[in-house]
This record gives structure tokens, sequence and C-alpha cells, in this order.
């Protein structure tokens, strides 16, 4: 089992949500298993998310797909998230 951390900004955190919200069926598809969707407390436009996850592999082939990129730039992404995969012991 490996856990999935990623962070980056949004123009808007409710419009983020929104298209967040609309998508489950690929981070389903992806093997991830949503733990926390968070934001930073004195700046909700800076958002965390942590997962877990079976298959590293198959993660990453979804976050490295042009697909969400493109998915991600109209919710209001701003830049490359980043991204850190923990195993978990």
């Amino acid at each position: 089992m490996s856990i999935v951390i990623l962070n980056f900004n949004v123009k808007d955190f409710k419009t983020w949500k929104s298209f967040f919200d609309a998508d489950p069926e690929r981070r389903s598809n992806a093997g991830l298993k949503e733990i926390y969707v968070t934001s930073n407390a004195s700046d909700p436009n800076d958002v965390h998310l942590v997962f877990e996850t079976n298959d590293v592999a198959k993660a990453r082939q979804m976050m490295e797909s042009p697909d969400l990129h493109e998915y991600m730039e109209k919710a209001g992404v701003i830049g490359q998230p980043s991204i850190t995969i923990l195993n978990k012991a």
C-alpha cells in the first residue's frame, strides 16, 4: 500500500471542487482511494489531496495523462502539482 499526496494551487476552490467531485471514476479507475481533500486554513486555494493506492504505476499513468492535465486546467489548477508518493509501513 502506498500513499499519494498532491499539492497545488487553484484559482477558486469552490470551482475546482465542483470539477473534482464530478470526476470520481477517473480516480477509481486509477486505483486511488480518497483519504483527504483539504485546503490550507489560511489559503483555501492551496489544495492538498491524500489517496491510498495498491498500484503506483497505474496512479502515475493517470496523473501524467494529457487528458487529466487538460481537465485540471479547465478546473482552474495553477501550475504543476507537487506529487509525493510514500510507501506505507
